[in-house]
């Protein structure tokens, strides 16, 4: 089983002692220690003596990787999962991540993105690379003489190429990465945002997503929202030959709509849950995509307990599914109905001062919400 453990830092002493410190932490809560004899630490493009320095303080050997950078390090056959997870990615990190260049010590000619035209060995080929005398591995500063571009004479039209952008990069300094980002910095919401897959704004977000929810709830039934639960309807039309009537009431045959909505087990636990609401729920989910953003919003006693009991009974039922179909030991309605109200009760006394009227003082009774008042 893998347990390795990656941790990225700034290459600082400071940085480096808030990580030892934390270990510390959690080795006193926890017991468990991590072994500096069979842990490595990788530094890249640090000075010799800041290195040293860090040595001396981990007391752990230092990793060399197998590769010329990140970009060309092979995926091993054998490793843990998430180093190969890393690997696997590199190449959505690749195109939000830029050099400033300085001196050119810490950036790789041919395979980091500081020339204006991208990644030079993306842009044109390993055929430049012969042409050019340099190695693939060779750094930028190769190129460089006293903070003025140095290049041999071209040999071909891509090096010509390469070369007539030069003039447009100011040189001096330490050589700077630079995020795809507002400020040049990594962020994880704006990397997330240009990472992400958009798609339309679904109607019903707000019945699914909502500050007092509780996410395993949440979860599922945005599940059932995406039509992604394996209903028995789905098994069979999958070649599914066993038997696909509702495990709750034996009627008929378990589908998404029939299991939530049409079945009386399910029927049951809704008018009692819901109507500790003062509320009622329609019998189809095209017709909660539209009651869902318009029946529960507001931060109202009424809306907030319709919100967290709609939620609660989706689970629930699939829950009691679940244990019926594996034998898992199902429960009584008469439980599930106390597991909701539990659930949604403990959920809701988190909150204060909400509107005292003559609804909310009938709920605040059934809900025995006093102390929310």
């Amino acid at each position: 089983m893998e347990d390795d453990l990656l941790i990225f830092s700034a290459a600082s002493l400071s940085s480096v002692q808030v990580i030892k410190d934390v270990l510390a932490d959690f080795e006193e809560l926890s017991g468990l220690k991590a072994n500096p004899s069979k842990s490595l630490i990788f530094l890249a493009g640090v000075n010799p003596c800041l290195k040293q320095e860090i040595l001396e303080m981990v007391h752990m050997l230092e990793g060399i990787c197998l590769g010329r950078s990140l970009w060309t390090v092979p995926i091993p056959t054998s490793c843990s999962w998430s180093w190969k997870k890393l690997l696997k990615i590199r190449e959505l990190a690749k195109r939000l991540l830029r050099f400033k260049v300085g001196d050119g010590m810490k950036i790789f000619l041919w395979l980091d993105n500081w020339h204006p035209t991208g990644y030079l060995l993306d842009r044109f080929g390993y055929r430049a690379i012969y042409d050019s005398g340099f190695s693939i591995d060779a750094k930028l500063s190769n190129i460089i003489r006293n903070e003025d571009w140095f290049w041999p004479s071209a040999r071909s039209e891509a090096i010509v190429e390469i070369q007539s952008s030069l003039p447009d990069i100011q040189l001096g300094g330490d050589d700077l990465p630079v995020w795809d980002s507002r400020n040049g910095k990594y962020s994880c919401a704006e990397t997330w945002e240009k990472l992400r897959s958009r798609h339309p704004v679904v109607p019903w977000w707000k019945t699914v997503w909502f500050p007092m929810a509780i996410p395993r709830h949440s979860f599922f039934l945005w599940l059932v929202f995406k039509d992604a639960v394996v209903t028995r309807n789905k098994m069979s039309a999958w070649g599914y030959s066993g038997p696909c009537l509702c495990l709750f009431c034996y009627a008929a045959q378990e589908s998404r709509e029939h299991l939530f909505f049409r079945c009386s087990f399910s029927g049951r636990v809704w008018k009692a849950i819901m109507g500790d609401c003062s509320l009622a729920v329609p019998t189809n989910w095209d017709e909660i995509e539209d009651w869902g953003p318009k029946m529960l919003r507001g931060k109202s006693l009424k809306n907030c307990l319709g919100r967290l009991c709609f939620v609660a009974v989706v689970y629930h039922l699939w829950k009691q599914r679940n244990a019926l179909l594996h034998g898992n030991n199902p429960r009584s309605e008469e439980d599930i109905l106390a597991q909701i109200r539990w659930e949604v009760r403990a959920r809701i006394m988190a909150q204060k001062n909400f509107q005292n009227s003559e609804l909310q003082m009938k709920l605040v009774a059934k809900w025995n919400l006093f102390s929310c008042l």
